[in-house]
């Protein structure tokens, strides 16, 4: 029997099929760097990382603490969003700034904040028994230390246009000004944007170009299972702990209204505004519908539910523990939940690593907009130069938003 032969369309056939296989082996890879040549003029290479210990990693490269004082990160925690920021725009490094405490009973009263002077000065504690983290200005300064100690390698550096910024501050500043007189409490707030407007400055004058920065807003703390245990507080009644939430909402509302009115006021940058608010509302919203089986008008209730618990945190039997702090193993372990992947919170304060990981993929969805929350002032400022470093930015709210007392 005569074999068929081999003709040039057999080949051509064959050599399409294989391209097939082999590109649809490596699309993902090709989407995603497709995806970072849109977002970017060049391949960032890093993530510098500023804030509190829900950005933190766990890795300090200036004036890490002492040993018993280091934050113990439990792998079930998870990755924070900033990591799955860098994992996505394939950078090379995270240079982490961000800081957090160790001891679970100082969470709420340790917290990295904005501005330690702003903190003492309105709480009226004296700074030096608190042993208060590093702020935000106290950490740029530390970026800049390693700026100078890297700029002597000449493997590290770093080209225009391969750096984004990481920031995110507020629940440890809201919790503090929360227990304020309102109007203490606004000033507070107020001031605090101030010394973030100065530092975005620092950070602009000790860039190669305009520096690409990403800032977080602040989500209801009202929803962190740490609020919630402060109704069952012994010295909590139902009327006081209705006032306490609701004058937190507004300070919320006031912190993220004070947040973006400030940001659009920077020209040395852009400025990409992450919404926490919408996306922690969003997730507890769909969960809860889920299990009431409740579709509403816009849908909601019908979508994949992500989480299968939105109130409690997967870390039982713990009052206070910090996101990358967990107790030494074999020495009294606190109770977890069998898949922490399914809780919105790991701990009474901060998300779960599956919600940082969703959290991350917002950020990147935000960036692949190209819609800055300054773009208007940035587009004046290439005709205009102006400064508002030293102005106090009023902050516009609707007045029925305030707490009725």
């Amino acid at each position: 029997m005569q074999h068929p032969r081999l003709t040039k369309i057999h080949a051509i056939t064959a050599l399409g099929i294989a391209s097939i296989l082999y590109l649809s082996w490596i699309y993902p890879t090709l989407r995603i760097k497709s995806r970072l040549v849109k977002t970017w003029a060049g391949v960032p290479r890093r993530i510098v990382v500023f804030g509190d210990s829900f950005s933190d990693i766990g890795v300090y490269l200036i004036d890490p603490p002492k040993d018993e004082e280091m934050p113990i990160r439990d792998p079930a925690a998870g990755q924070r969003w900033t990591e799955t920021l860098c994992e996505e725009f394939l950078c090379d490094a995270i240079h982490n700034f961000a800081r957090s405490t160790k001891d679970p009973e100082a969470t709420y009263a340790g917290g990295a904040v904005i501005d330690n002077d702003v903190y003492v000065k309105t709480t009226q504690n004296d700074s030096t028994s608190l042993g208060l983290l590093p702020d935000l200005k106290a950490q740029v300064q530390h970026w800049l230390r390693w700026e100078e100690r890297k700029s002597v390698k000449a493997m590290d550096d770093v080209s225009k246009d391969e750096t984004i910024f990481a920031i995110s501050f507020g629940f440890f500043d809201i919790f503090q000004y929360g227990i304020l007189e309102l109007e203490d409490a606004q000033k507070a707030i107020t001031q605090s944007m101030l010394v973030l407007l100065q530092q975005l400055d620092v950070i602009a004058e000790h860039s190669s170009s305009a520096p690409q920065v990403l800032i977080s807003g602040l989500w209801d703390v009202t929803f962190a299972p740490h609020f919630h245990s402060l109704s069952s507080s012994e010295n909590k009644t139902a009327p006081h702990f209705g006032e306490a939430q609701h004058k937190m909402i507004y300070l919320v509302r006031y912190w993220n209204t004070a947040l973006q009115q400030t940001l659009m006021t920077w020209t040395k940058g852009d400025v990409f505004y992450l919404n926490w608010q919408n996306w922690v509302t969003d997730q507890i919203r769909i969960t809860q519908l889920h299990q009431l089986k409740i579709v509403d008008s816009s849908g909601n209730g019908e979508e994949t539910v992500v989480f299968d618990d939105v109130t409690n945190p997967c870390l039982l039997n713990s009052s206070a523990n910090n996101s990358t702090a967990s107790s030494q193993e074999g020495a009294g372990n606190p109770d977890r939940c069998p898949k922490p992947e399914r809780n919105l919170f790991w701990d009474q304060a901060h998300f779960s690593g599956r919600a940082h990981n969703l959290l991350g993929q917002e950020a990147v969805k935000v960036v692949e907009s190209n819609l800055t929350t300054n773009a208007e002032v940035r587009n004046q400022s290439t005709k205009a130069e102006w400064s508002s470093t030293n102005q106090m930015v009023k902050i516009h709210l609707i007045p029925g938003l305030a707490p009725g007392y």
